[in-house]
């Protein structure tokens, strides 16, 4: 019986983690025992745990070593896990003294990665919104997008996942909200009441988008589609400023625009968001928390839209 590198990392609990070179963790190659099936497979599962667990621990910067720092919290818990268990099983016939030295490192990244419950709140609803968006947009690396509403949960959510693609994200928001919008990831911020989107958008050095997530819609919705190229997209998956819009089609149809809808995600989205998370590619945007005693307070704080990101009720006292 032989595994491949990936269904034994997935075996171990370690998938998501890269390979170093095979020259920096001093293992032979599987090849060399190539006489006996059984000493393939036993080859097999040592070189892919200790290029795992030197993945993890190994410093940032030399190539296929990407550091701790790159790796996901739970990679990294993993290898911690089944470090001593491979030493156990002969899988690594010697412990390094440099991975043992490391070992108390993964208890530090494990707590600045994993997210506490409250920031977990912020991703299901708000994320995976504005991942379906993106998906139904076929948003591709090296594209632009606008997105309105970019102060708010999924707006900020829009701007990291967009980023996380490869895309360059520019926002609609209040002057006030500016700063921390941008520190979402919007290369530039539209004022939201500036009279004239489209000259707004020029003065950033932008002509058109390739593509627009709308949240907003309202009375502002007919200036949004004239700052698409020849071909763009627009999805949509709120109307927090009115879902009445008017629409002039010979816009949509004269610049061949696709307008689309996003509401239900296909099943594994979810996973795919997780593992965003695991691996520390997306920030929590918690605003603010309250306890459920204070429900009131929480909805007149969401209602005075002072907030950038995602208010959560606290129910269980989680901290």
């Amino acid at each position: 019986m032989q595994l491949t590198r990936r269904s034994l990392l997935t075996w171990l609990g370690l998938t998501g983690v890269a390979f170093a070179a095979p020259a920096l963790v001093g293992c032979s190659s599987a090849a060399d025992d190539a006489d006996s099936s059984e000493s393939d497979y036993s080859e097999e599962k040592r070189q892919a745990v200790v290029k795992a667990l030197m993945n993890v621990f190994l410093p940032s910067g030399g190539a296929g070593s990407p550091g701790a720092a790159e790796v996901g919290a739970y990679d990294a818990l993993h290898a911690k896990t089944f470090l001593p268990v491979a030493v156990d099983l002969g899988l690594v016939p010697v412990l390094p003294d440099f991975l043992r030295d490391r070992l108390d490192d993964v208890d530090g990244l494990v707590k600045d990665l994993i997210v506490n419950d409250l920031e977990l709140a912020t991703f299901p609803t708000a994320y995976v919104t504005a991942l379906n968006m993106l998906r139904r947009a076929e948003l591709r690396s090296g594209e632009t997008i606008l997105v309105t509403g970019a102060s708010g949960g999924v707006g900020g959510a829009l701007l990291q996942l967009a980023r996380e693609r490869g895309a360059v994200p520019y926002a609609i928001a209040s002057a006030p909200k500016a700063d921390a919008v941008r520190a979402c990831g919007a290369e530039q911020v539209i004022v939201r009441d500036a009279p004239d989107l489209a000259a707004a958008l020029a003065d950033v050095g932008v002509g058109a988008v390739d593509a627009i997530a709308d949240v907003v819609g309202g009375d502002r919705f007919p200036e949004l589609l004239p700052l698409l190229r020849r071909g763009g997209r627009l999805t949509s998956a709120g109307a927090i400023a009115g879902p009445v819009v008017r629409l002039d089609l010979r816009t949509m149809y004269l610049h061949d625009l696709t307008l689309v809808g996003a509401t239900v995600p296909p099943v594994p989205m979810f996973a795919g968001l997780v593992d965003l998370l695991e691996r520390g590619r997306l920030q929590p945007l918690l605003a603010a928390s309250f306890p459920l005693e204070r429900f009131r307070d929480a909805q007149a704080a969401f209602v005075a839209k002072d907030h950038v990101g995602n208010i959560v009720i606290d129910v269980a006292g989680a901290v």
